[in-house]
């Protein structure tokens, strides 16, 4: 590796904040002076032009303001310290920008340094973890300084290993940008198999929610006591909550609960209902079915959630789908109600809520739905494997451990 180089980012790169304006500049209609500007919420995995802020500045902007294409534009600042150095690359389809004072601007300022192989390096793991390690708070904000930046250890193969490391990595992110959009489309459909097969059943009858369930219990959230009579819970909670399902692996706390808690363990098929913390324009009522994994450690909800029980008879993958398509109505805000800024599900309204009951067909129709949800996690595990290869990988070429030129 006598090839390669460690330099100071600021050597090779120009760290940039964004500019600055008031109110009465902000404009709703395009002018020869106005230019649109990127704030916080364009930067996201990829650049979002939902909602860019046209800004007047009749007497011009210099050009270190101006993010054009190659340019990275980074969070510099901002309440959620994860959200700090998230960044993205311009592409010369998506035009010239200004960009706001909390975002800061990476630009080359030398030909040695290829524009998307720096782009995979500000992205890179080592680099975001670094950031995250750095930022430090002020007035409630996390704040990314410019000194650390410019002293970021980057690392420096020949120009044309970068082009190759760049390349290498391009296309591994455009399989995982694959993957993601088949697993949009496919959820997409899903929503609407889901809504034409529960409004389609011919034997279908009116019932109520709490009718189809034989017992119903609020989570509740256990206090550490003495070992005696205590025993040891998972308790789950909003964080373990994914598209359609539950993730064990992350989010569930470990507590020492009494046996009134204990009580209240989870058996396979209940249902878990969101029952608090929505916000403007997030209803609660998000519902997940539950499977005991493995071990024997009891399962039991959080506070935030009402635990269902299908009565007998009642297939509980059907009930799940049924609730599901109950919670993307928008009615189901008749049944939430708001305190001290909190959304909360007013269960017994909730569970006198209407539902076509189809008993007849139950069993099919959450067969077929399971299947098309079964396609959905296969390549939900296709994208998982392709983003740990592309984690390593890209820990590996980022590093010099794997080399792209014969040494």
């Amino acid at each position: 590796m006598s090839d390669w180089r460690w330099v100071p980012s600021g050597s090779r790169v120009r760290f940039t904040r964004g500019v600055s304006w008031t109110s009465d500049q902000e404009r709703e209609l395009p002018t020869r002076s106005t230019h649109r500007v990127l704030r916080i919420p364009n930067i996201q995995t990829d650049l979002v032009l939902k909602d860019v802020l046209l800004v007047d500045f009749p007497g011009g902007v210099p050009d270190k303001w101006r993010a054009t294409p190659g340019s990275i534009v980074m969070v510099g600042s901002n309440g959620n310290p994860r959200r700090v150095g998230n960044a993205i690359q311009i592409f010369p389809r998506d035009g010239n920008f200004l960009f706001a004072s909390f975002l800061i601007a990476a630009k080359t300022r030398t030909r040695e340094l290829n524009e998307r192989y720096l782009f995979h390096w500000v992205r890179s793991e080592k680099t975001q973890d670094r950031i995250s390690r750095s930022v430090q708070g002020s007035t409630g904000l996390s704040n990314l300084s410019m000194n650390f930046l410019h002293d970021l250890p980057l690392p420096l193969p020949p120009l044309e290993e970068q082009r190759r490391i760049a390349e290498i990595l391009d296309t591994v992110d455009e399989a995982i940008q694959a993957s993601e959009r088949v697993i949009a489309k496919r959820l997409m459909a899903l929503t609407g198999l889901q809504v034409h097969l529960l409004r389609t059943s011919a034997g279908a009858r009116r019932a109520i929610i709490g009718d189809l369930v034989v017992r119903h219990w609020p989570g509740e959230w256990g206090e550490e006591g003495p070992s005696d009579g205590y025993q040891e819970v998972m308790v789950l909670r909003a964080t373990n909550l994914n598209d359609y399902g539950i993730d064990y692996s992350t989010g569930a706390r470990r507590f020492v609960a009494s046996s009134k808690v204990v009580d209240k363990r989870l058996v396979d098929g209940d249902l878990l209902i969101e029952a608090a913390g929505g916000g403007p324009g997030v209803p609660v009522g998000r519902v997940r079915r539950f499977q005991q994994p493995e071990g024997d450690v009891p399962y039991v909800t959080s506070n935030f959630f009402r635990a269902l029980r299908p009565r007998a008879g009642v297939d509980s993958d059907y009930l799940f789908w049924l609730l599901d398509n109950e919670y993307r109505k928008p009615s189901i805000w008749s049944c939430q109600q708001q305190t001290t800024g909190i959304i909360n599900l007013n269960v017994t309204d909730y569970l006198e809520r209407p539902v076509s009951y189809d008993e007849a067909s139950q069993f099919a129709t959450a067969q077929t739905l399971n299947c098309a949800l079964e396609a959905i996690e296969a390549e939900r595990q296709t994208l998982q494997k392709l983003r740990k290869t592309r984690s390593g990988l890209a820990a590996d070429l980022l590093s010099g451990r794997v080399r792209t030129v014969a040494t």
